[in-house]
Order: structure tokens, then sequence, then C-alpha cells
């Protein structure tokens, strides 16, 4: 494996981080949340426009929005592990 990460994982890994019970438990995990949620609907929004668009570059903002997103997701996700270490102290 290159150490990349799939579309599906981190689908589903935003997916478990909004879903954890100890979210409820803390604001700033909270916050996360609510940033993981946006940015799930900003990758639907570009995906969606990518489907449905026939314009070269509405095509082209589409694939660069959706990868924007998945690096802001990525980074919520290190945020969500940098607090979740924290609390458990």
């Amino acid at each position: 494996m290159d150490g990349h990460v799939s579309t599906i994982d981190l689908l589903e890994k935003a997916i478990r981080v909004i879903s954890s019970p100890k979210v409820q438990e803390n604001k700033e995990l909270l916050e996360v949340k609510s940033e993981i949620e946006r940015v799930l609907s900003e990758i639907k929004s570009a995906q969606e426009t990518f489907m449905y668009s026939t314009d070269p570059d509405m095509i082209d903002y589409a694939i660069y929005k959706e990868k924007a997103e998945f690096a802001r997701l990525s980074y919520l996700f290190k945020v969500a592990k940098r607090i979740n270490n924290i609390v458990n102290y």
C-alpha cells in the first residue's frame, strides 16, 4: 500500500467520528462534528456538480472542490484525535 486513504475510508471514518458517544460529552468535539457534517455536505455538492455539469470549467471546479474538502476532512480528523487524546487524560 502507498499510504493513500480511499474516499470510502474517509467517509466511513467521518461517520464513526460524528456518531461517537464521546462527541456529546465534549464541546470541542461537537464543533468538530459540526464542521465534519458541513464538509460532507460540501463533498456531496461537489460530486453533484461534477455529475450534472457539462461545462469543462465547472467539472474542473467540482474536482478541485472535492479534493479540497477531503483535505479539510483529513485535517478535522487530526483535530478530533488531538482533542480526544486530551480528553482521555
